[in-house]
């Protein structure tokens, strides 16, 4: 297939085509990974070099799609018959369950999110999900885990109560988290195959999501590539920590 055949629209003047899906937003995909990416991100209405969309892949597993809860919610704006949602958390406290809007009560514990979709001329939709289905313990989950099965559980809600517009949609916090070793082994894919060029590794920075992958790839970069390289893969290793941050609090 050609790259005039899978060419999505364009971004700053840059054609979104397999090669530049592969370039910039996920180095280590497949060729078919990439091309059903690309499908999906036609079909949605998606542009991946907008944050619409992500491609993640950890190591050898299969790449999983994402997009972000922004995307869910203008969408849901723009659905007639749309009329708002509720969302929160589950809590066990006192021996009894307790569904509230965020707040964790003194001795309670998070036992999963519920979300609420309203709709003209239907029933409210209701979804409950278990915390640990999703839980792994790392990054945001760790530390803001009322707020990630809350999101799993809004998410859920708008896809089962508008199918036919967010089928194949999901947000990264419904994805099964990798273990870390598997985290450790996507820095290396690309790493191994070009030990020395800058430029992969400048590629592999622009994909990651997570900053716990983002330290180790600096760490491996530190020993594979010369002083000036690595100086320059510093400054822009930094910008998209400070990105990955500022989206996790723009999240939370």
């Amino acid at each position: 297939m050609s790259n005039e055949l899978t060419t999505i629209d364009q971004f700053n003047g840059i054609p979104i085509t397999k090669d530049t899906i592969k370039k910039y937003i996920c180095p280590t995909a497949t060729d078919q990974e990439i091309v059903f990416f690309m499908e999906l991100c036609k079909r949605q209405g998606l542009n991946p070099f907008i944050k619409d969309a992500y491609l993640i892949k950890y190591g050898t597993s299969p790449a999983s799609t994402v997009v972000g809860k922004d995307v869910f919610l203008k969408r849901a704006n723009g659905i007639p018959g749309y009329r708002g949602y509720e969302a929160g958390i589950i809590v066990l406290s006192d021996n009894q369950v307790v569904n509230t809007k965020g707040i964790l009560p003194p001795g309670a514990k998070i036992i999963g999110g519920w979300a609420k979709v309203y709709s003209e001329n239907r029933e409210p939709l209701e979804i409950e999900v278990n915390l640990s289905e999703y839980d792994s313990g790392k990054a945001l989950w760790a530390s803001k885990t009322a707020t990630m099965i809350r999101k799993v559980a809004l998410v859920q809600a708008l896809r089962e109560a508008f199918p036919e517009i967010y089928q194949g949609l999901y947000d990264e916090a419904e994805i099964e988290q990798p273990k870390r070793q598997n985290i450790v082994q996507q820095s290396k894919v690309v790493i191994d195959d070009n030990p020395i060029k800058l430029a992969e590794y400048l590629d592999t920075v622009d994909s990651i999501t997570d900053t716990s992958l983002l330290t180790d790839l600096m760490d491996q970069a530190s020993s594979t590539l010369s002083e000036n390289d690595y100086k320059t893969l510093q400054i822009e290793g930094r910008k998209r920590f400070k990105e990955i941050k500022a989206k996790q609090v723009s999240e939370s």
